[in-house]
């Protein structure tokens, strides 16, 4: 499974789930990151859509507009030119801040249990990081559950039960699951080592 994002000016984010894990790989203007997450640290997976409005540059743009307009407002009659001008300043400033409203650094967080991936939030992207999230989710647990649930005879069954529990604590298993697992590893028959 892998999920790309194109950035504005350059870059790019990829996900990609590999035998072991989830490799990110971010190139941006000035920084590149490349990490594999184990699958062990990868849960949970969540994602949350954020947005941090830039309200300084909105206060700054505001005040400024307002201060060419009451400039303007004490004039009599300005000249035409300056008129279009201050029009034109001010359709620009407005369409900045209607710019900064709905585009501006709004992201989805994709959260696992190591840390934490920014994604640009693209309407027609949402829907497949939703769907990329609950699938890595779902292919996490299939490879814990077949890594870690099935009793292993070479294992100390300390450690054994010590794996089901961290299952249980990571909601891969269910509380039933737990108790018929730890009930199988502590069976007079199984040979595990005490």
């Amino acid at each position: 499974m892998e999920l790309y994002q194109q950035h504005p000016i350059r870059g790019y984010t990829r996900l990609t789930t590999t035998a072991d894990g989830l490799l990110v790989d971010q190139q941006g203007l000035f920084r590149q990151l490349r990490l594999e997450i184990p699958y062990e640290q990868l849960l949970p997976v969540r994602t949350a859509a954020e947005t941090s409005f830039p309200i300084y540059l909105t206060f700054f743009a505001g005040a400024l507009l307002i201060s060419y307009f009451a400039q303007w407002a004490e004039n009599p009659l300005p000249a035409w030119s300056e008129q279009v001008g201050m029009s034109l300043l001010g359709l620009l400033v407005l369409g900045l801040c209607y710019f900064t409203y709905t585009r501006w650094r709004w992201t989805i967080t994709f959260t696992t249990g190591a840390g934490s991936i920014m994604l640009g939030n693209r309407d027609s992207e949402r829907a497949t990081i939703e769907e990329f999230a609950v699938a890595v989710r779902n292919h996490t647990k299939d490879y814990l559950w077949t890594r870690y649930a099935r009793f292993n005879s070479y294992l100390p069954l300390q450690q054994q039960l010590e794996a089901y529990a961290t299952l249980y604590e990571q909601k891969v298993i269910t509380h039933e699951q737990l108790l018929d697992l730890q009930q199988q590893a502590n069976r007079p028959g199984s040979a595990g080592f005490r």
